[in-house]
């Protein structure tokens, strides 16, 4: 039996298709489907602790920004109320409950040294009249968010 070559069985079937898949078909659905695989592993994993906690000091952060402007204008005292697992600003509507794992230590400054508060009163052009700090941890890792008493400036590390 002869073999045909490929031109030869073209023009003894002249309706056939080649109908087979080349190596680099196969190498670019591969690729695709690979990144297809990575991006929703990543999208699915849980945060890292360094993470989830960034996201919750800069959240912290920024509400007591908001708070701190919202006590400019309307020219009165806002207050922050510390829950067991977040806080609350009644005045901007806001409650913040953080995973049960987050641990979080509300501290005001005093002539004696730091101690624990459970009420943040957020004025006019100073947020607080005492430097404020809370420290959040979570596992092994810890972050700081401040209020400056003269300058109303809220940073964190």
């Amino acid at each position: 039996m002869k073999r045909l070559t490929s031109s030869e069985a073209r023009s003894a079937f002249p309706g056939a298709v080649d109908a087979g898949v080349t190596l680099f078909e196969t190498m670019a659905a591969l690729a695709i489907l690979a990144l297809s695989a990575s991006l929703v592993t990543i999208t699915l994993l849980p945060r890292q602790p360094e993470q989830e906690l960034e996201r919750i000091a800069e959240q912290l952060a920024l509400n007591l920004q908001a708070a701190g402007a919202e006590a400019q204008i309307a020219g009165e005292s806002i207050e922050l109320i510390v829950l067991e697992n977040g806080y609350r600003i009644p005045a901007l509507g806001r409650e913040v409950e953080w995973a049960t794992s987050v641990e979080a230590q509300w501290r005001s400054a005093t002539p004696d040294g730091w101690r624990t508060t459970s009420r943040l009163s957020l004025t006019g052009p100073s947020l607080t009249a005492r430097e404020t700090r809370i420290e959040l941890s979570l596992g092994d890792q810890a972050r700081s968010v401040r209020v400056e008493a003269l300058s109303a400036r809220v940073s964190h590390d």
